[in-house]
């Protein structure tokens, strides 16, 4: 039977502002994804790249998207 999961995706992605970091006064934020078509999982993230990273591993083929890995590095 093929996998449905693989097809079709859609996830609620929120993010909040969790004061400043005491290094630079920037604004921290934080992200949590939940995907809302099949088991309802939820993941946390720190950064923005954290999530990027996660939605380019869930969304692409299993390897690490090229642009993102070399603006990133």
């Amino acid at each position: 039977m093929p996998d449905k999961r693989s097809k079709n995706r859609a996830y609620l992605v929120r993010g909040w502002q969790e004061g400043k970091s005491p290094l630079d006064d920037k604004p921290v934020w934080r992200f949590s994804v939940e995907e809302v078509l099949h088991a309802r999982l939820r993941s946390g993230f720190g950064d923005l790249e954290a999530l990027l990273a996660f939605l380019c591993k869930e969304l692409g083929d299993g390897a690490e998207d090229e642009e993102f890995k070399n603006r990133n590095s």
